[in-house]
């Protein structure tokens, strides 16, 4: 999900961009200068960025500068790596278990111990 904000005769209005499907859905939220409107869009760039109780497992770099979508490999090699029960749920909501998955299988980032463990976690999903 994410904000698209359209400059339209001087005054900004606020939409929100989502997927559903194969289509991506704009809904409109009012002008940008709206308090309920701002709420909405801090929301969404919130869910843009790292729980702070995940900043452990990102020590070498700025976690707050990391978005979930654009980094979403490095953040789940480090959760699959490093991370705890807590970090992987967290990833589960953020992203698909095919990726999840793929991730797992493909990394070069992963320890061999991690990898045999997330082939035992997603045991029936792994095409052997």
């Amino acid at each position: 999900m994410s904000i698209a904000v359209k400059k339209i005769g001087g005054r900004k209005y606020a939409y929100v961009a989502y997927r559903n499907g194969s289509k991506v859905v704009q809904s409109y939220l009012g002008p940008a200068n709206r308090p309920d409107v701002i709420a909405q869009m801090a929301t969404v760039e919130k869910d843009k960025s790292i729980p702070s109780q995940l900043f452990k497992f990102y020590w070498d770099v700025d976690p707050k500068k990391l978005d979930v979508r654009r980094h979403r490999r490095f953040i789940i090699e480090r959760i699959l790596d490093l991370g705890d029960l807590e970090a992987f749920w967290w990833a589960q909501k953020q992203y698909p278990t095919a990726l999840l998955i793929e991730v797992s299988l493909t990394s070069r980032r992963l320890s061999q111990r991690s990898r045999q463990f997330w082939k035992i976690w997603f045991e029936g999903v792994y095409a052997s």
